[in-house]
């Protein structure tokens, strides 16, 4: 089975583009976003999902929002550079079939997961910061954003 192309070529890649999606503006509504991470205007394309028109902006700004969100939840125990190297290691390990094939939906399902794994850590009293799991959950979630903004820019007509 041949593996699936990756996004990222390298840890650089990752670290770039987690840095414009986390210093974003938000003002105005995502488009400002897909030029910065990727050098070239985007059409702001509405797609449909579910019946819903959700524009590619829209879509950059929940992820662009949500990083930099979960970044500032992590605070200063957040390292870019061990980010980019497990973010790395696992596109490579998993490659990119699977978000391929779901797209938005797919990065947004898998962040859902994400979500429901903190409320319930929560809920048992078991998040805390300190402890790897907590902090591997919001990490995941920040890469899932990164992913999800390189599917709008890059894999939608």
């Amino acid at each position: 089975m041949t593996p699936s192309p990756l996004w990222f070529n390298s840890e650089q890649e990752i670290l770039v583009a987690l840095k414009d999606l986390a210093n974003a503006d938000y003002s105005t509504g995502g488009k400002d976003i897909l030029e910065c991470m990727w050098g070239q205007s985007s059409d702001m394309t509405t797609h449909v999902v579910n019946g819903h028109k959700i524009s590619r902006g829209t879509w950059m700004l929940f992820f662009a929002q949500m990083c930099s969100m979960t970044v500032d939840v992590i605070g200063p125990s957040f390292n870019s550079s061990e980010f980019a190297k497990m973010l790395m290691g696992k596109h490579k390990r998993y490659g990119t079939l699977s978000l391929t094939r779901w797209l938005e939906i797919g990065v947004l399902s898998r962040i859902d997961q994400k979500l429901a794994r903190m409320k319930n850590m929560v809920d048992e009293s078991t998040f805390d910061m300190s402890d790897e799991t907590s902090k591997d959950t919001l990490v995941d979630i920040v890469g899932y954003c990164l992913l999800g903004a390189y599917i709008v820019h890059n894999l939608r007509e």
